[in-house]
């Protein structure tokens, strides 16, 4: 058929054809904070040559790097439970998402979980209290920043120490004060007296 201006060229028997099916079918994904860690849960019901799971972290959802790996079932129709612990997580929101590697090398990513700010002890009780001169700090897993302040406002001592440190205020006087403690962005003020 010759086209010309008044004729149009038609195409008859297209097929149209989808790639392979992905190896695996992802039903759930999520992350939880649970004390000191990230707890992360997945499920599947479908998986064909399924070799392993990466595990992937990050701070900003941008830039993701691999903190472990959880192996796969190879094929199965029946599905499975997978978990996965983070036992340093970052300090503040964090994002994870899974890279799944079949047999042949053939990769997919999971959606991306979050998790919020660590609910960590920082309002844990300044202790001792009265303090004879030391004051034990809230457990972290990463450094917490302090301030010990006076009644009228005045700043008597500040630092950074691990979560957990005790810090030496002898050089403070006899009176009552209060403990600033900042761990990510969350903040916690305590009183306490100094014998």
């Amino acid at each position: 058929m010759k086209a010309n201006f008044k004729s149009a060229l038609l195409i008859d028997d297209v097929i149209v054809t989808s790639p392979a099916p992905l190896p695996v079918t992802l039903i759930d994904f999520n992350a939880t904070r649970q004390g000191q860690n990230v707890l992360l849960n997945w499920a599947t019901s479908l998986e064909k040559n399924n070799a392993y799971f990466e595990v992937q972290r990050s701070q900003d959802s941008k830039s993701f790097s691999t903190i472990g790996r959880v192996a796969g079932n190879g094929t199965t129709s029946k599905g499975a439970t997978y978990k996965f612990t983070d036992l340093a997580p970052l300090p503040g929101q964090a994002y994870y998402r899974l890279r799944q590697v079949d047999v042949e090398g053939t990769d997919s990513y999971s959606p991306v979980a979050t998790v919020g700010e660590s609910e960590l002890t920082s309002t844990a009780s300044v202790y001792p209290n009265p303090s004879l001169g030391t004051i034990t700090l809230p457990e972290a897993t990463s450094l917490v920043k302090y301030r010990v302040y006076s009644a009228a406002g005045k700043t008597v001592a500040t630092g950074e120490a691990q979560g957990g440190s005790t810090i030496h205020i002898e050089q403070v006087p006899a009176g009552l004060y209060f403990l600033e403690t900042t761990i990510g962005t969350q903040r916690n003020v305590q009183r306490f007296v100094r014998k």
